[in-house]
């Protein structure tokens, strides 16, 4: 379709669902980086976009470990902790970039937290309590340092009070039960904290009813309640507030021996709503087996989810109201296995990172932590663009936005999170900005690819329809 100049907006070709073939075309495609030996990852990102990872080994003697990654992917490692611990472990990012790790540490039968001093040097600390805490760690830390953990004081070693709080108020720790009653280990907990600084915590209620359970403490006191009433529902729980501290869950649920769904819950309108992601077929539970099979996050209203079993990794996005899932690594039918865990971060321009490991061998569990993540196939032509003559506004876009730029034949693609070629322009930059239409495309987060005859270069943009 040709349009005319109209209004300092001039005419365009529009051709939609088009696969480029262009020299210097790309399309956003999953890589993947060997980190290290071990197991049980999870991962956070800062503001710097430096990329945050924690593992570990569960032997005698094992380790956990800090590998931080810089956006070129020069790596740093290093060893916080040698003794006896277990797993999942967690990591976030507090104040002034620093990596906060929380963990269970066998020897001394507590959780142990690591962070970072004003000196980068790794500071550890047990947070001492009766019992044998600590299992199935989750780490929350404010903007203020103010750090909150959920976690689970097991009825396997004879505890009668399950899932566990701990809170950091800058100068020392405390520990409560939040009134769950007896909780196996090994299913997970997920804490989040709302704009008042109140905890939020789902774990999963076994032995008992074996189903999904919300605590939120609000006026000192904790509330407990149902998300999922459905009979197994409720394992490896990931947990999230929106800005109007809205609160939504992913999880598995179990439906017969190995097999299950993935689930994602809701609330609104004073309830909660239930949904399937998927049906997943390939779960293990053990004690060497699943532990956070879900990480959920939310980033520019978009829910981003990660989940994974023993022969495949997906990643999918809810986008109004449906899920677009793309498979990241599958294995089925060949030799590799996967450690049934998870954990997802988005950089600063929505670029999604999974950490994952491979299994090497059992009694101890050993494994392979390996990074996914999505970066565009570019093959650029000539001198590298000089990025500041172009401008793409208004970002985010409602209905479209202008491209700015030199006097240039240009090729303009539209890019989805999965690669794929939405919208496609091919046109000629004037003295006037180019208008791209973008009505017809839904709303999510999205990369410009702009070509020239000599360059290429990508731009995130979130189109707001």
């Amino acid at each position: 379709m040709k349009g005319i100049c109209m209004k300092g907006i001039c005419g365009w070709f529009i051709i939609l669902n088009l696969v480029m073939t262009l020299p210097g075309y790309s399309q956003l495609v999953w890589r993947f980086r060997e980190i290290d030996s071990g197991v049980k990852p999870e991962i956070a990102i800062d503001s710097d976009d430096n990329i945050h990872i924690a593992y570990m080994l569960e032997a005698e003697p094992g380790f956990v470990k800090h590998a931080q990654l810089t956006p070129n992917f020069s790596t740093t490692i290093e060893t916080l902790n040698e003794g006896y611990f277990y797993g999942p472990l967690d990591i976030k990012i507090g104040p002034g970039n620093m990596p906060h790790v929380q963990f269970h540490n066998h020897d001394e039968e507590d959780q142990t937290h690591w962070t970072k001093d004003e000196n980068g040097d790794w500071i550890g600390e047990v947070i001492k309590h009766p019992g044998h805490d600590g299992w199935d760690n989750s780490l929350y830390v404010e903007s203020s340092g103010l750090i909150h953990t959920s976690s689970v004081d097991p009825v396997q070693f004879g505890s009668s009070d399950g899932v566990e709080y701990a809170f950091f108020d800058g100068n020392n720790w405390s520990v409560e039960s939040i009134g769950s009653g007896p909780i196996e280990y090994q299913f997970s907990t997920s804490i989040h904290v709302d704009s008042n600084g109140n905890p939020h915590i789902t774990y999963f209620e076994s032995p008992g009813d074996e189903i999904l359970k919300y605590a939120e403490k609000t006026t000192g006191k904790w509330r407990i309640s149902t998300i999922d009433n459905d009979a197994g529902s409720g394992r490896f729980s990931s947990l999230v507030l929106d800005e109007n501290d809205k609160p939504a869950v992913s999880y598995y649920t179990r439906v017969g021996p190995g097999k299950g769904m993935i689930e994602f819950a809701i609330f609104e309108n004073d309830q909660w709503t239930t949904e399937k992601v998927e049906d997943f077929d390939n779960i293990q539970i053990a004690f060497e087996g699943a532990r956070n099979v879900t990480s959920l996050t939310l980033v520019d209203d978009i829910y981003h989810l990660t989940y994974g079993d023993r022969e495949v990794i997906k990643y999918a996005q809810r986008i109004n109201g449906m899920w677009e899932i793309e498979t990241v690594v599958d294995e089925s039918g060949g030799s590799t296995i996967l450690g049934q865990q998870t954990s997802l971060a988005l950089n600063s321009e929505g670029v999604p990172y999974i950490i994952y490991y491979e299994v090497t061998g059992n009694s101890p569990l050993r494994g392979r932590v390996k990074l996914a993540f999505k970066a565009a196939a570019v093959t650029a032509i000539g001198d590298e663009i000089e990025q500041s003559l172009w401008n793409i506004y208004p970002n985010p876009a409602q209905d479209g936005f202008y491209v700015e730029g030199p006097a240039e034949t240009i090729n303009l693609s539209v890019i989805n999170m999965s690669g794929q070629v939405i919208q496609t322009i091919i046109n000629e930059i004037n003295n006037d900005p180019l208008f791209v239409n973008t009505s017809v495309i839904k709303k999510g987060i999205y990369l410009i690819q702009l070509e020239t005859k000599k360059e290429v270069f990508l731009k995130k943009i979130l189109i707001n329809n």
